[in-house]
């Protein structure tokens, strides 16, 4: 019996994949990263809480992962925690500077998933 994953923790790679994540900050300045997803079922969240430690040691400003209610949770070495429950999937043939830079005014944040022909965006709403 396979088990179905229930966590998945984004992580930032140096190298090209076909998920990319993009941000903006307060001074309206984009970020992209290359980002590759590890999956970790209920059972195994041990690992995962292990895993986002080992990030915040290495340096990292603040973690996303989905949760086993799919919600977006953006989480700080403090320990806090901002949820995103509300996601929505776009599918387009093409994205355009502009598109990118409309969703990231509204979103603050997207992931873009690039498959043979088109793209899926992905981005959660507070």
């Amino acid at each position: 019996m396979e088990l179905v994953p229930n966590y998945v923790l984004y992580n930032i790679v140096p190298y090209k994949t076909d998920i990319k994540g993009y941000y903006i900050n307060d001074n309206g300045k984009i970020f992209s990263d290359n980002i590759i997803q590890k999956k970790y079922t209920i059972i195994n969240k041990n690992l995962l809480d292990y895993n986002i430690r080992e990030l915040f040691v290495n340096g990292e400003e603040c973690i996303f992962y989905k949760d086993i209610h799919d919600n977006g949770i953006i989480q700080y070495p403090n320990g806090t925690r901002d949820i995103l429950p509300n996601k929505r999937i776009f599918k387009r043939h093409n994205i355009t500077r502009s598109i990118l830079k409309g969703l990231l005014r509204l979103y603050g944040g997207c992931t873009i998933y690039k498959h043979e022909g088109y793209f899926t965006i992905e981005v959660y709403e507070v």
